[in-house]
C-alpha cells in the first residue's frame, strides 16, 4: 500500500465518521460514534443509535479498514486485509454485532460486512 499506512488510516476514520453522523430527516444523523483510541487495538469505534427515548441504547462496534486499492466491482468487495488475531479478538468480544467498515481513501463511501 503506497503512502504513509498512519495517515491512510487517519484518513478513512474521518471518512467513516463523517458518514455516520451525517443528518437525515429531521437535520439529526442517527448514530453516534465514539473513537476508541489506540488502547483498543481491535476496535475503532463504539457508536450508539441517537433519539432513542426509552430503554437502554442500542449500540454496535466497529472495526475501520481503509485501503488505497479499488474495489473489485463484480464481488463488490475492498481488497483489505484482516489478519486472523483480529478476528479471534473480534469474536471474543460478547456484544451485539461488531461491523468491518471500509473505505477507499479517495472515495466518500463505505463498505461494510
Amino acid at each position: 500500500m503506497p503512502g504513509d499506512r498512519n495517515a491512510i488510516g487517519v484518513r478513512g476514520e474521518s471518512i467513516i465518521v463523517n458518514l455516520l453522523t451525517r443528518p437525515h430527516n429531521a437535520g439529526e444523523p442517527f448514530f453516534r460514534p465514539q473513537f476508541l483510541g489506540d488502547k483498543y487495538p481491535t476496535l475503532d469505534f463504539f457508536v450508539e443509535l441517537v433519539g432513542v427515548e426509552s430503554g437502554p441504547t442500542p449500540f454496535f462496534l466497529v472495526q475501520a479498514k481503509t485501503t488505497t486499492r479499488k474495489p473489485m466491482i463484480r464481488k463488490g468487495n475492498l481488497p483489505i486485509h484482516v489478519n486472523t488475531r483480529d478476528i479471534a479478538r473480534l469474536m471474543r468480544y460478547p456484544a451485539p454485532p461488531i461491523y468491518l467498515v471500509s473505505t477507499i481513501r479517495q472515495s466518500p463511501g463505505i463498505f461494510s460486512r
